[in-house]
């Protein structure tokens, strides 16, 4: 298995946004698609026995990592200045570090130096959201006049600039850089998350290669690449940020009912850990959490609750208050 860099470029407006789960469902159906029903049960299977076929991470703005989600310190007693207390509660905002400042702390990370890190650093370009008005248009007459008025709708999109339109997702594969360049390809050729078929979801596979994540000697922890839910063995201390997500099926079940002939669009809710929690182990795993089942009235849906894992070592006293 080896680690592949996935280079994306956003071409048009997003209204899904980026995250490891709606990527992971374009994939699988992409196999259903050019590989048929069988082919797409192998590959869930291999889930199932605990031979991932594919791991990802979130889709991240390329040169950064997610920001490690464990307690920073207290501002000092002394009232700082009101540009240092702005500085300071900017760090505590940001979401992402550079991977060099990654790299020069992860060794040795304290609550101290990731926020001497997080507060020097600029932000990356984030994405702007903002509403487009639509008419809708009434098909037997051909205007946008409809029965009881009311002639627009909006819809909220996310828009990328010329600096924040790149993004690296982290792949863990079998396969050569070049197969799982094309297996994004592939997945994302009819565009991604919804309202595809109106010009949103144009992403572009601008490159793959075969990478690695920072090697750290001795290492006792690791930061969550993306969200995931996790298994019975996995490692149950550390910092973690949870929330629930409740996705959507994808393909044609989208808007037919499944083979059962249950038409529940929506999958059940999933409690699961957030990008950036930080779990203790010494070593860290690779990868951390597993594919879903039971998530839908038909048996075949999953829900993608698995990532990788990005090493560091956490200083004594972080280790010792981490949540069991």
């Amino acid at each position: 298995m080896g680690i592949h860099r996935v280079q994306l470029r956003i071409r048009s407006r997003l209204v899904t946004p980026l995250r490891a789960e709606t990527l992971w469902g374009h994939i699988a159906w992409s196999i259903r698609w050019h590989e048929g029903e069988d082919a797409l049960g192998a590959w869930l299977d291999r889930y199932d026995r605990g031979e991932p076929p594919l791991v990802l991470s979130d889709p991240m703005p390329s040169g950064w990592l997610p920001a490690p989600r464990i307690p920073l310190p207290p501002l000092p007693e002394d009232a700082p200045s009101d540009e240092e207390a702005d500085r300071a509660r900017r760090a505590r905002k940001r979401m992402w570090i550079a991977r060099e400042s990654w790299e020069a702390i992860a060794h040795g990370v304290s609550s101290e130096s990731l926020f001497h890190e997080l507060e020097r650093s600029t932000a990356p370009a984030s994405a702007v959201c903002g509403a487009l008005s639509h008419a809708a248009v009434n098909r037997l007459t051909g205007g946008t006049a409809q029965e009881g008025g009311g002639t627009l709708f909006s819809t909220n999109n996310l828009f990328y600039g010329a600096d924040g339109d790149t993004f690296d997702t982290w792949a863990l594969s079998d396969e050569p850089s070049s197969d799982v360049g094309a297996i994004f390809e592939r997945a994302l050729s009819g565009g991604y998350g919804r309202d595809a078929a109106s010009g949103a979801g144009d992403i572009r596979v601008i490159g793959c290669e075969e990478s690695t994540l920072s090697t750290v000697e001795h290492a006792n922890a690791g930061v969550l690449l993306g969200p995931a839910v996790p298994a019975s063995a996995d490692p149950a201390r550390g910092y973690f940020g949870v929330d629930v997500y409740s996705g959507r099926l994808g393909g044609v079940f989208s808007i037919e009912p499944t083979p059962d002939g249950v038409d529940q669009k929506q999958k059940n809710p999933v409690t699961r850990l957030v990008r950036g929690s930080v779990i203790i182990a010494e070593p860290p795993p690779l990868v951390f959490g597993r594919v879903v089942g039971g998530v839908h009235p038909w048996a075949p849906v999953r829900h993608c609750g698995v990532t990788l894992v990005l090493p560091c070592r956490l200083e004594d006293s972080l280790v010792q208050e981490a949540a069991a």
